[in-house]
């Protein structure tokens, strides 16, 4: 039932899907954020405790998105997606190299190594709690866009751009979960870059059919743009003016457009093989996913 909806109301199957699963991550983080006494707008980051108390509501209300967006995989029944494969690994690590190096790049920026003598006690579970958020960012987040909405678009149209330009809007328009604690200007930014780079990661999905490869690079990316304002001491913040956001080290636009047409060029026809395909797909799904356009 769930596959014939998808594929007749693609669109609105996919819009549905991701609203449901932005909503769940949301409400999971408010009421565990309740339950744990943190204020979600403006938490005391100075505090190691509030910080590990934030991070960790973050990471249950990212189990509930993940959960359900599992769920509807298997539903929709392309939960071959899912299974973990050294097949393709290590060439998509290879394709996301940029990202690897723009995320140390970025950390550099952003963390006064001479500081490091004052890190505060306790700052280092908070880091590691961080870590396991944002490996949860990456499977609940490659997972529904790169996974379940990427796959439903594209048997619905035969047509890798296609799929890959409306998945990667739909990750884009999720990450205005993130007005919950910025600035509307920054969080349109980070909507840009998030698309831009929903591109790339479609784009290194298709080349390396690895799923779990896409995941590896979203949540070292997430890691190593979040690690430096974690371990770097709040007087230090105040003084240099360094934010959370991504918009105070480079310019997001241009950085997204750069990452859009790396994955446009790295899904250029010439160079596309086919997807992996369900062995239990619907016959309308078993023929051939070529995506030679």
């Amino acid at each position: 039932m769930a596959r014939e909806f998808a594929d007749k109301h693609t669109m609105l199957f996919s819009f549905a899907v991701a609203m449901i699963s932005l909503g769940l991550s949301i409400a999971g983080l408010l009421l565990f954020a309740s339950v744990f006494n943190v204020d979600v707008i403006n938490p005391d980051i100075a505090n190691p405790e509030i910080g590990a108390k934030l991070y960790m509501a973050s990471v249950l209300g990212k189990i509930l998105m993940t959960v359900f967006v599992i769920l509807i995989i298997i539903a929709v029944k392309i939960s071959f997606i899912m299974k973990p494969s050294s097949k393709g690994l290590l060439k998509g690590i290879l394709f996301g190299w940029i990202l690897i190096l723009l995320g140390i790049f970025l950390f550099a920026g952003g963390f006064d190594f001479s500081k490091i003598s004052s890190i505060k006690q306790g700052t280092w579970l908070v880091l590691l709690i961080y870590a396991v958020e944002t490996l949860l960012a990456g499977i609940s987040e490659e997972f529904l866009c790169r996974g379940l909405l990427f796959h439903t678009i594209f048997y619905k149209n035969k047509n890798v751009k296609k799929a890959a330009l409306i998945s990667s809007a739909i990750f884009g328009v999720i990450h205005l979960m993130n007005v919950i604690h910025a600035p509307i200007i920054d969080t349109l930014a980070l909507v840009v870059f998030a698309f831009g780079f929903g591109i790339l990661f479609a784009a290194i999905y298709t080349r390396c059919k690895n799923l779990w490869a896409v995941v590896l690079l979203h949540g070292i990316f997430n890691f190593a743009t979040g690690a430096a304002n974690i371990l770097t001491p709040i007087e230090v913040i105040a003084a240099n003016g360094i934010t959370e956001e991504i918009t105070a080290q480079m310019p997001l636009v241009i950085v997204a457009i750069l990452a859009a047409c790396l994955g446009m060029f790295l899904i250029r026809s010439k160079k596309m093989s086919s997807l992996p395909s369900a062995p239990m797909a619907a016959a309308a799904l078993s023929s051939s996913l070529d995506l030679n356009m």
